[in-house]
Order: C-alpha cells, then sequence, then structure tokens
C-alpha cells in the first residue's frame, strides 16, 4: 500500500481503518483491519501501521471511535466532544 501511495506522490495515507465490525451490512466493513474480532485487530493494525510507516508514508489510522453509525447515517451527528 505504501508503495502504490508514494508513487501518486502522496505522504499520508488515510488508513488503516480500525473499527471493529458490528453491523454484517456495514457498506465500510471492508475497510477495517479488524474485522469481528479486537484482538486480531489491535495486533494487525500495528503490523500494517509500521509497514506503511517503514516504507515512508504516513498512516493516518481512522474509524476507531464512534463510527458504526448505519442507519440514517447521513441524518445522525456524530460530533465529539474532546473529551469523548
Amino acid at each position: 500500500m505504501a508503495e502504490e501511495f508514494y508513487k501518486k506522490g502522496a505522504h499520508v495515507q488515510l488508513g488503516p481503518g480500525m473499527n471493529v465490525a458490528r453491523i454484517p451490512n456495514g457498506g465500510r466493513n471492508f475497510e477495517y483491519v479488524s474485522g469481528e474480532d479486537p484482538y486480531l485487530g489491535a495486533k494487525l493494525v500495528k503490523q500494517a501501521i509500521e509497514g506503511i510507516q517503514g516504507e515512508g508514508i504516513m498512516a493516518n489510522a481512522k474509524h476507531w471511535a464512534d463510527n458504526s453509525q448505519e442507519a440514517n447515517r447521513r441524518m445522525v451527528s456524530e460530533n465529539l466532544d474532546e473529551r469523548t
């Protein structure tokens, strides 16, 4: 992945996605390294980030908190305060 981003001239990769897939028909489940297993995900995400950053591309882990809303996702606000 890092090589692909490097060839595009990018310096940051928006990923890996870290949220646990809780809803089987979720539209973004394919993005999540962890799948349905949070323990496995914690192990895989570390390796993915180290691999991406080892090639000189910054990895930006995403969707690790408060991104499991599928119903009415365009009508629900998921803005969080800084403490959350």
